[in-house]
């Protein structure tokens, strides 16, 4: 289990390319009842270089439907650059989190590469 990474499949929180000025994730995720066993990662996918910073905020609710607020952000700096599959920035879901969660992305068309917001399991 060393330096293995546990994803989970085709449960993103956001996807897409950074030269955009904004990503949305398109559906919220369940997080709920995990007793802090997940992490949101954040992953480069492609070459990616930052000439601006980005944000990624994470929103949590108590339902899908909306409601969602603002739970925490990642935020990536200006200068970094990183190679496909590599781990940008990471942040634990404490206990308090609510049941859904979905990820909003501020970029800039300076930006290049792409990126994958996504859930992980912490191994135990």
């Amino acid at each position: 289990m060393i330096n293995n990474i546990l994803k989970v499949y085709d449960e993103d929180l956001a996807r897409g390319s950074l030269a955009q000025a904004s990503i949305s994730g398109d559906k919220p995720v369940s997080v709920g009842k995990t007793g802090g066993a997940l992490t949101v990662n954040v992953f480069a996918i492609g070459d990616v270089v930052l000439s601006e910073n980005v944000n990624v905020s994470i929103k949590h609710g108590d339902t899908k439907d909306g409601g969602f607020s603002e739970y925490f952000a990642i935020n990536l700096e200006a200068g970094a650059n990183f190679k496909d599959g590599d781990l940008m920035g990471s942040f634990t879901i404490s206990e308090d989190a609510k049941a859904y969660m979905v990820a909003d992305v501020q970029s800039s068309a300076s930006n290049s590469g792409k990126i994958r917001v996504t859930l992980g399991y912490l191994a135990r």
